[in-house]
C-alpha cells in the first residue's frame, strides 16, 4: 500500500513535466515562421528622369515667360500675350512632370497612368517650354517610356527562422541510499525498492 501510494504523487509529478516538455517542442520548433511582406518593387528610374525633366521643363517655361513679359512690356501688350500664355503652360507642364513622377514612385500600382501622363506632358512642352531646352522633353520622355513598361515582380515573404528552444532547468533529484537509484524529490518512499526515504 506504501508503493502504490509512493508511486501516485510520482505519476503525477512527471505528467506535467512531459507536458510542458512537448509543449515547448511544440511551439519552437513546428510552429510557422513569421512571415513579413517584402518592399514592392517601385519605378525609381521612371520618376527620378521624370522629375529632372520636370525640373528643365520648368527652367523653360519660366524663361518663355520672362521672354513674353518683356515682349509684352515693350509692345504694349501686343504680341507677347501667346508667348505669356505658352510660358505659363510651360510652368504648369513642368510641374505637372514632377507630380506624375513622384505619384508613379509612391503608388506603383498606377505607374501606366502616371507614365502616360508624363509622356503626354513631355510632348506638349516642346510647343510650350521649349521642350525644357529639349532635355527635358527628352529626359520626360524616356521616364514616361520607363514608367508604361515598368513591370512588378509578385509579392514575396522574408522568412525569419524559429528562435531557438530555450534549456529546460534542471530537475532536482535524490538517490535511493538503498538501491542506488535515482528517485523524485518529493516523493516519501522509493518507486524501486520500496524503502523509505530521508526528508
Amino acid at each position: 500500500m506504501t508503493d502504490a501510494a509512493s508511486r501516485q504523487p510520482m505519476g503525477r509529478s512527471r505528467r506535467p513535466n512531459a507536458l510542458n516538455a512537448l509543449t515547448r517542442l511544440v511551439e519552437t520548433g513546428y510552429m510557422a515562421t513569421p512571415m513579413v511582406p517584402a518592399e514592392p518593387d517601385r519605378p525609381t528610374g521612371a520618376m527620378v528622369l521624370s522629375i529632372i525633366g520636370g525640373v528643365f521643363v520648368l527652367l523653360g517655361g519660366l524663361l518663355a515667360t520672362v521672354i513674353g513679359s518683356f515682349v509684352v512690356g515693350f509692345t504694349f501688350g501686343l504680341g507677347g500675350s501667346g508667348i505669356l500664355i505658352l510660358g505659363a503652360l510651360g510652368l504648369l507642364f513642368g510641374i505637372l512632370m514632377i507630380v506624375f513622377g513622384v505619384l508613379m514612385y509612391h503608388t506603383p500600382q498606377n505607374h501606366t497612368v502616371y507614365g502616360a501622363l508624363v509622356l503626354v506632358f513631355s510632348i506638349l512642352s516642346i510647343f510650350t517650354a521649349f521642350g525644357g531646352f529639349f532635355i527635358g522633353f527628352l529626359l520626360g520622355l524616356i521616364g514616361g517610356i520607363l514608367g508604361l513598361a515598368f513591370k512588378q515582380r509578385p509579392p514575396q515573404a522574408v522568412f525569419f527562422p524559429p528562435a531557438p528552444a530555450a534549456a529546460a532547468p534542471p530537475v532536482a533529484q535524490r538517490v535511493c541510499l538503498k538501491c542506488g537509484r535515482m528517485v523524485d524529490p518529493g516523493v516519501k518512499f522509493c518507486p524501486h525498492c520500496g524503502a523509505e526515504l530521508p526528508a
